[in-house]
């Protein structure tokens, strides 16, 4: 199983033990749509002078069939890229990793060190507290337009540093 593919209680687990540490903010509903469900949605507060953030959440998928997010977009950043960050001999590196396969029954989970949407080119500040729409495009479930928080704090430890990155 591919690194960031969790059953379905593993990942609420996770989830849930983030929540309760106040490490991040659960949104109030889950966003469904067909098989897709997308939950515990936060993007990080934007941090003066820097043109970049990030989002994260948990995609989980009911149905029989794969689903894969394929894109994703918003009107706070000029582009919204699916990334996937991996370590490897003590450093970390990013790459693209469109699409993301959603199997069934099972789930995936964005985190920091893991698969994230990257937004680059903010239009605006992203303030802590308030809210920020980003469209998901999923091959079979089609667009899905969700609410993520956003958090100043988003922390799950000290993450190894990044070759060539300015986030």
């Amino acid at each position: 199983m591919s690194r960031g593919v969790r059953s379905p209680s593993w990942g609420l687990a996770l989830v849930w033990g983030l929540v309760l540490a106040g490490v991040v903010s659960a949104d109030p509903q889950p966003v469904r749509q067909g098989d897709i469900t997308v939950s515990s949605r936060v993007v990080r507060a934007s941090i003066p002078g820097s043109p970049n953030s990030a989002a994260y959440m948990v995609i989980a998928n009911t149905g029989a069939a794969p689903d894969a997010l394929i894109a994703a977009r918003c009107a706070c950043a000029a582009t919204v890229d699916i990334h996937k960050t991996e370590t490897m001999r003590g450093m970390s590196t990013m790459a693209s990793a469109a699409p993301v396969v959603v199997p069934p029954h099972g789930q995936v989970v964005f985190q920091p060190g893991g698969y994230h949407l990257m937004l680059t080119g903010l239009k605006g500040p992203l303030r802590d507290g308030g809210l920020q729409a980003i469209t998901l495009v999923f091959k079979r479930a089609g667009a899905i337009r969700a609410s993520f928080r956003i958090n100043a704090q988003i922390n799950l430890g000290p993450a190894p540093p990044m070759r060539g990155m300015g986030h």
